[in-house]
Order: C-alpha cells, then structure tokens, then sequence
C-alpha cells in the first residue's frame, strides 16, 4: 500500500514565502525602531551655543556682578574652525540597518566625532555643567545631557517589540 501526498511543493514554496515576509516586517520594525530612537538621540544631545547665546550668557554673568556687559566686535574670521558650529553634533548623530542590526552613532571622523564621545561618556570626567546653548534647550523642555544614545535606547526598549508585532500583523500567515 502506497501513500501519496499532493500539494507538498505548494506547501514548500508558501513557507518559504512567509519565511521571507516575516524576515521583511522584522526589518521594517527594526528600522523604524532605529529612526525613533535616531530622533530621540538628537533631541537629547547638548548644543554649542550661538554666538547670542555666548553674548547674552556673558551679559548675566556680568549683571549678577553689578557690572555692564560691552558686546566685543566679532574678531572672528569666517571661516575659524577653533569652536564647534551650534547643532553639529546633533548633525553628526547617524543610524545604520544593516539585516537583523541597527546602530546609531556617532562617526568618529566627524565634525564632532571627539566631541560627541566627551559628551556622551565623560560627564564628571573632563566636564560637569552644561552650556549656554543645552541650557536653553533644556528650558524649552528638551531632555539634554550625556548619555543621549544611551537615554534614547532606554526611553524606547519596548518599542521594537511593539513594532514588530504590528508588522507581523500585517504578514498574511
């Protein structure tokens, strides 16, 4: 007696097909994971100050010791490089989804890649109070400090695993 099976091709190539858009909706969700906390991560960095802000924070200072504040003439050439830009730091924050990994990161040959390490790893260390530029953001409510990469991956753990179910959701199983 002789048992035969039909379909068994059929079967195969639906479970490699579910395989394969499973595989897809988990790196839809790690990638949209990585944007969030990408996001957060620039949200949280510190912010060199503007040259108002440098001015202004040096005008309080100067007032809280009953003295007056004379704005110097910006000596500075155009194209001097001896202070960081504002924001260059949140412009160098990148993410990367290379298959079933995602990093975000600051590229150490960067415009801030050494400043961002000081910043995010040496609070205490080589620095303790933040600027007059993270000050400011930090009074327009932002969460600014070190750590920045760290606190956003913190914040959003449980996102991945939310996105994930909702991609596979969308998986005709």
């Amino acid at each position: 007696m002789n048992l035969e099976v039909k379909g068994l091709d059929d079967l195969t190539r639906s479970i490699d097909g579910m395989a394969i858009q499973v595989q897809a909706a988990a790196q839809r969700a790690l990638k949209e994971t990585a944007i969030k906390i990408w996001t957060v991560s620039i949200n949280n960095a510190p912010r060199s100050p503007t040259q108002d802000e440098i001015d202004m924070d040096r005008a309080m200072k100067a007032a809280a010791k009953g003295k007056k504040f004379k704005k110097r003439p910006n000596r500075r050439k155009a194209d001097a490089t001896s202070r960081p830009e504002p924001g260059e730091l949140r412009k160098s924050i990148a993410y990367e989804v290379i298959g079933d990994t995602a990093s975000i990161f600051v590229a150490s040959n960067s415009k801030a890649g050494k400043y961002a390490k000081k910043m995010h790893d040496e609070r205490g260390k080589t620095w303790n109070n933040l600027g007059p530029g993270s000050e400011n953001l930090i009074k327009k409510g932002q969460d600014v400090g070190d750590k920045f990469i760290e606190r956003a991956f913190n914040a959003n753990e449980v996102l991945l695993e939310k996105k994930l179910k909702q991609e596979l959701n969308k998986v005709n199983l």
